[in-house]
């Protein structure tokens, strides 16, 4: 709760991280995620929008900016334009991205405009696995766009990061194989436990990590209310990522500014509830089974 207390305090007046979903589009249907259900319109983030949020960061000093939302960011033709901005003012700037559209072309766009690093969600690394996982998108394609990329970047930037999300007995077996096969290629591979987005993909509650654990006396506050700030492509800012059709919507960026969403009251009554430690949370983080991390 030390820590907690610190980070809580260390970021009252501005987040650490923002995201921004310059697109809201996605070329895939992964089992495990939400955006096939997704309701909110989809657009991509206006030049005038997107500059402004940026300006904002800089005044305020983020550590990382991520280009990227609840989609697939090299939907935006504009994309490098905007990593180039974002990059000339100083910032540190990541995307996550499925890998599928990162061509010899796109890669060289990302690294002359200065990406930081580069996030790839990659669940499988044979055909069998990884195409049925990741519906509508083909392993030999991403796994060739990531090898030249990573022959193509100078100096190890973008810093590149697999990311594989475990989805039980599905895709288990393949953690050692990603280990063995890309361990000299990227600079990290992380494995996390797969969320349900609020109760709409069904997952075995063995396959995830609760939010609440069995103990409800000993849940912990969500971090993400506290450290993060998303705002989606037309700026509506929801409480957190995975309230993807933002339900619990905080604030309207470019009526208010990034500063005054934080710090708004419908915020503070998230983070307020979230530190109650009461039984019943808010919608939508009453349907939550995200675990927070806090260290």
């Amino acid at each position: 709760m030390r820590r907690i207390e610190e980070i809580v305090e260390r970021y009252r007046d501005f987040p650490s991280t923002v995201a921004l979903e310059t697109s809201a589009y996605c070329n895939s249907s992964c089992i495990m995620c939400a955006h096939r259900v997704m309701k909110r319109k989809k657009g991509f983030m206006t030049w005038s929008l997107f500059k402004d949020a940026v300006d904002e960061c800089v005044e305020h000093e983020i550590e990382i900016l991520y280009l990227s939302g609840f989609s697939e960011p090299f939907t935006d033709k504009d994309l490098d334009k905007k990593i180039a901005y974002a990059s000339g003012k100083g910032i540190k700037t990541s995307i996550y991205t499925n890998g599928s559209l990162i061509d010899e072309r796109n890669a060289k766009k990302i690294i002359q405009a200065g990406l930081d690093e580069i996030i790839i969600s990659i669940d499988g690394f044979t055909p069998e696995v990884y195409n049925r996982i990741r519906v509508g998108l083909d392993f030999e394609i991403v796994a060739e766009n990531i090898r030249h990329l990573a022959a193509l970047r100078d100096k190890a930037k973008p810093r590149i990061v697999l990311k594989m999300v475990l989805i039980g007995d599905v895709n288990r077996g393949e953690v050692a194989r990603a280990r063995r096969d890309w361990g000299s290629i990227v600079d990290t591979l992380v494995v996390r436990q797969p969320h349900d987005w609020l109760g709409k993909v069904d997952l075995n509650p063995d396959a995830y990590t609760p939010h609440r654990g069995q103990d409800e006396s000993l849940r912990l506050p969500c971090v993400y209310p506290f450290t993060r700030l998303y705002v989606y492509w037309d700026g509506t800012v929801p409480v957190c990522c995975m309230d993807y059709d933002a339900e619990g919507k905080v604030g309207q960026f470019g009526e208010q500014s990034l500063a005054e969403i934080w710090q708004s009251e419908k915020m503070n009554f998230y983070r307020n509830m979230h530190l109650s430690q009461i039984k019943r949370l808010p919608t939508p983080c009453d349907r939550c089974s995200y675990f927070p991390v806090w260290w």
